[in-house]
């Protein structure tokens, strides 16, 4: 796991994350984060920013004071479970409530299934159990926490005032109205048809399918022998096959690209190759010599080298903090990550975040004709923190807010 101590802060991290980049362990599946996190008495996270992100945190030791831009505010401890969904857009803050007493909670963010929804906030307390108890889940199963367990809860028949009831009396509730349920389920079932009468099954029979079993067995495995090998031989020659990502792909005369990205607002996407196509200003080449290397400086020097306005480069797009595919902001003119706040200049160069470098990019190409070839097989580290060539700021708003954990 990943391991850093701030003073104020001692965390872990399970997945890639901040200043801990192992890309072996970006995350599993719609999992991003796992971290363990140590907060000093009185210190904590001030007021930032998320987006289309699943935040789940519970206690184990010590209380944890949380607002958020939605008017929700309380104090997490053992025992309780929060799950803040950022939808379109959230900010909140997360202090140590104990100015004497240290606070240690554990953090998981999860990738929603749909993106750009209702920010949400939810808090329970979960009665400790020595089993498995479910915490959170999509629809609230259980009496786990979800964007509709709330309205669930309120709908309920059991329940009565709501308004006058706690949080373990809700929950006891919700457990009542489903036994009951279930109870209803096994009466019906006891009420159906007798079972009909056993017929042993003709012993001749049973030899004939045993021996049709092993048969058949035998050519099934045959089949999936060739198959295989088929399949193999297929994903050999496939990048001769056709462009596609992991392989060298035409994107076109310089000139016309050049001006498919000003049509674009400054950022050309091309999904085929997973890239992010951007201009290269001419007379930013001098400062590139020193920083990138020559592969990348080939699509970088094309507008001095072709008599054009510009030149180009091609960034990957994935963020190389947390892996999330990085989009752009038309507003700032810079490339924004939702997942934590990271962001780059027009050119992939860091400008802001935990991100560990700059945004990694493919070796480019131009024939003497002026015909740009990028190979996204070779993929490119990204410039390390305080490489600026081109001494781009934003140019309007940001898309989002930098964050502090």
């Amino acid at each position: 796991r990943g391991h850093a101590d701030h003073g104020w802060l001692d965390t872990r991290h399970s997945f890639s994350f901040a200043n801990y980049y192992d890309p072996d362990h970006m995350g599993f599946g719609h999992l991003r984060v796992i971290n363990e996190d140590h907060v000093r008495p009185g210190a904590g996270f001030g007021r930032h920013g998320h987006r289309d992100m699943e935040i789940i945190t519970f206690v184990v030791t010590g209380e944890l004071a949380h607002q958020d831009s939605t008017g929700e505010r309380g104090t997490l401890r053992y025992g309780d479970i929060q799950v803040m969904s950022a939808g379109r857009g959230i900010e909140h803050s997360e202090f140590n409530a104990s100015a004497t007493e240290p606070v240690q909670f554990i953090q998981i963010w999860v990738e929603p299934a749909q993106r750009g929804g209702e920010p949400s906030y939810q808090q329970r307390f979960i009665e400790p159990s020595n089993g498995l108890s479910l915490l959170v889940s999509p629809d609230g199963a259980d009496g786990s926490l979800s964007r509709e367990t709330k309205t669930r809860d309120r709908e309920s028949t059991v329940l009565g005032d709501e308004d006058a009831l706690t949080g373990k009396q809700v929950e006891r509730a919700q457990v009542l109205e489903r036994k009951a349920a279930s109870k209803e389920l096994v009466l019906a079932a006891r009420q159906s048809a007798p079972p009909a009468p056993y017929v042993p099954p003709d012993p001749e029979v049973i030899g004939v399918s045993r021996r049709q079993f092993f048969n058949r067995t035998i050519i099934l495995m045959m089949q999936i022998g060739l198959g295989g090998f088929g399949l193999a031989s297929i994903a050999f020659l496939w990048p001769q096959l056709g462009g596609g990502f992991g392989s060298a792909i035409r994107v076109g005369l310089v000139s016309d690209v050049l001006s498919e990205i000003r049509g674009a607002n400054g950022f050309l996407y091309r999904a085929e190759g997973r890239m992010w196509i951007t201009e290269y200003p001419n007379g930013a080449v001098e400062k590139a010599r020193a920083a990138y290397s020559a592969n990348e400086l080939t699509g970088m020097e094309a507008g001095l080298a072709l008599g054009l306005d510009g030149g180009v480069i091609a960034l990957y797009q994935k963020c190389p903090h947390l892996g999330c595919r990085v989009p752009e902001c038309v507003t700032s003119q810079w490339f924004e990550c939702p997942c934590h706040g990271s962001q780059y200049n027009r050119v992939g160069e860091k400008r802001g975040g935990p991100a560990p470098r700059g945004m990694d990019r493919f070796a480019m190409s131009v024939s003497a004709d002026g015909v740009l070839t990028v190979d996204t097989g070779t993929i490119i580290q990204g410039p390390p923190i305080g490489t600026n060539t081109t001494g781009q700021e934003a140019e309007g708003p940001n898309c989002i807010g930098q964050s502090s954990h």
